[in-house]
C-alpha cells in the first residue's frame, strides 16, 4: 500500500544528515502558516489536545509573546524530542 502524507505538509527535510545529534539549524525550515490561527492554537494548547504536548511544553508556548517565539519554541521542542 502506498504511504499517504498529510496534505498540510509543504516540505520534508532530514534531521542530522551527518549522523550527529541534530541542531536547531536542522529545523530552520519549519514555519507555521496562518500565523494568527496557529499562534492561538499553540498558546491555548491543553493536555490531551491534538498537538500532543507535555505540560512543560504547553507552559513554554503560553510564555510566547510573538509568532517568531512560537516558531522558535516549536523548533526547540522538536530538537529536544529528537
Amino acid at each position: 500500500k502506498k504511504k499517504e502524507f498529510d496534505p498540510t505538509v509543504e516540505s520534508l527535510g532530514m534531521i542530522a544528515q551527518d549522523g550527529g545529534n541534530g541542531s536547531l539549524e536542522d529545523f530552520k525550515g519549519i514555519t507555521l502558516t496562518n500565523a494568527k490561527v496557529m499562534d492561538k492554537l499553540y498558546q491555548k494548547a491543553a493536555p490531551g489536545s491534538d498537538l500532543n504536548l507535555s505540560k512543560d511544553e504547553i507552559a513554554l508556548f503560553k510564555k510566547c509573546k510573538s509568532h517568531d517565539e512560537i516558531e522558535n519554541t516549536l523548533r526547540q521542542i522538536l530538537l529536544d524530542r529528537f
